[in-house]
């Protein structure tokens, strides 16, 4: 049925296969009968230990789908879109880790957007469940993006994001797996982020954490120089815009 497959991989119930076809993402029909026949294939080689050289070229990949399902999905590289000509067009979303003074890990989840480098929000929790509201949150200020640039990490692999993301057509990229540089917005935020605010501040609580990186992220957006924008502030840069366009 696929005349190529160069890539498998089996964690317990779980399927992942990709084809070597430079095309856009695919889904070809698959039977229970084909997803038993690669587990097969496999079952001569302990991928979950590792234990020698495996007989494919394997990697975990962003899709995947579970054995019986009607389909197993084809991956063929990183989504690639182009480049953001105007704000709200696309974001850039990850997650950062920090501790307060207690050593109780904080989680923050950054949104950035692609064209005007503005951040929209930063959560900050112990831990970060809403993912669905935050967006629903800055959609309300300034509407859905076209499409939404994230890594393959399980919080945003679910199937919430994946029906949020179609009942609003918001467009999902997945970046490569391994390949954190094709998220490139959201690292060089992160990078400032950390080294600005993270890595300057000692946080005594949670909510001493909220206050501290908010009063940040205010700063960035409406005062710091941005290289990329002409040397002026996220904000500036997005009313300028917003002007040339009216």
């Amino acid at each position: 049925m696929v005349a190529e497959v160069d890539i498998a991989a089996v964690a317990g119930t779980t399927v992942v296969v990709a084809t070597t076809a430079a095309v856009a993402t695919t889904e070809v029909a698959a039977t229970t009968e084909v997803a038993a026949d690669i587990i097969k294939v496999l079952g001569s080689h302990n991928i979950k230990n590792r234990a020698g050289p495996p007989p494919f070229n394997v990697r975990f990949l962003s899709h995947c789908c579970t054995v019986g399902a009607p389909s197993l999905r084809f991956w063929t590289g990183a989504v690639s879109s182009p480049v953001a000509t105007r704000a709200n067009r696309r974001w850039s979303i990850d997650f950062v880790s920090d501790c307060v003074s207690t050593g109780r890990v904080i989680r923050m989840l950054t949104v950035v957007d692609d064209c005007t480098r503005e951040c929209p929000a930063i959560e900050v929790d112990t831990s970060l469940g809403g993912l669905r509201r935050l967006l629903d949150r800055i959609a309300s200020e300034r509407g859905l993006p076209e499409a939404i640039v994230l890594d393959n990490g399980p919080e945003f692999r679910g199937r919430a994001l994946a029906a949020w993301s179609e009942e609003r057509g918001v467009r999902l990229e997945f970046i490569q797996p391994g390949k954190p540089s094709q998220n490139a917005f959201a690292e060089s935020f992160n990078g400032r982020l950390r080294d600005e605010c993270l890595n300057a501040n000692w946080f005594t609580s949670l909510s001493d954490a909220r206050r501290k990186i908010e009063d940040w992220r205010q700063d960035y957006n409406q005062q710091r120089p941005h290289s990329s924008l002409n040397y002026l502030p996220p904000a500036e840069f997005a009313r300028q815009q917003s002007e040339l366009r009216a």
